[in-house]
């Protein structure tokens, strides 16, 4: 596997975001972050600065959170955040935040393809998937 480049990094009070080299943005929620609707609103406007309206993958790293408020949820599941994404990647630290992730999968029906996973390199395999069957 090729070594991957960070191409731009910004940290803002919710999150670590990074684009990397392969339409791949990561981001590395906070943990003593309580994210909000405006949160994920700010990391949707810089994902459209750097890519020019480009579409990308994203990798959230998700902290170990006891609730994400029920309309964070609803909005990161809609049509206007994912304005400039095709895919949704979750690494979900623990069985009880797989629980919350599984109901956001049922329960809010996310309009991208959206998969949780325990692990970085198994989200990005399916990331990398997930490219090659956009092409």
């Amino acid at each position: 596997m090729q070594e991957v480049k960070i191409l731009r990094e910004i940290t803002i009070p919710s999150a670590l975001i990074q684009q990397r080299d392969d339409d791949i943005i990561r981001f590395e929620i906070h943990e003593e972050k309580v994210i909000s609707v405006q949160d994920i609103k700010d990391m949707t406007e810089i994902v459209g600065i750097w890519g020019q309206g480009k579409k990308f993958y994203n990798l959230i790293v998700m902290p170990d959170m006891e609730n994400i408020p029920f309309d964070v949820r609803q909005y990161t599941a809609g049509e206007e955040r994912s304005r400039f994404s095709l895919a949704d990647a979750f690494v979900i630290p623990s069985i009880a935040m797989q629980v919350i992730g599984n109901f956001y999968l049922r329960f809010h029906k996310p309009f991208l393809p959206t998969k949780l996973f325990s692990s970085e390199r198994t989200a990005i395999e399916w990331l990398d998937l997930q490219k090659k069957l956009n092409a």
